[in-house]
């Protein structure tokens, strides 16, 4: 039988007719998607809920900062410490990042510079470097 012969079998059927029944195909994808699922539900307590670090970046501080240095109140003794928590987190080029080990990002690196600039932490300087 040739390609072009009307009697070339469906490529879903055997040469006896019946269909084929192979194992169904698993993509990467749902591999992948199927790993995390196990992964979560591994970590996941009896009654639903789930505990760990939360990492991310400065951005609520910063912006706490920002708010109370808009409303007058940046010497406040809680904004000393949250800018030195912030200025903890700044990276060796002089920028922040979204997440722990990224790069510098320009929005983050923005609102964590303002405290210097806002008198926050008396005598804090630096240099800000987005590369």
């Amino acid at each position: 039988m040739s390609i072009s012969s009307p009697h070339t079998l469906a490529p879903d059927r055997h040469a006896n007719g019946r269909h084929r029944h192979d194992p169904p195909h698993t993509s990467a994808l749902q591999v992948g998607i199927d790993r995390a699922r196990r992964c979560l539900l591994e970590q996941q307590h009896g009654d639903g809920h789930w505990v760990g670090e939360l990492q991310g970046d400065t951005i609520l501080e910063s912006e706490y900062i920002l708010l109370m240095g808009f409303l007058g109140r940046e010497r406040e003794p809680r904004l000393a410490k949250a800018a030195r928590y912030v200025l903890t987190q700044q990276q060796p080029g002089g920028g922040w990042s979204n997440y722990p080990g990224g790069p510098a990002d320009l929005s983050v690196s923005v609102k964590a510079y303002f405290q210097q600039f806002h008198e926050v932490l008396p005598g804090a300087s630096g240099t800000i470097s987005l590369q």
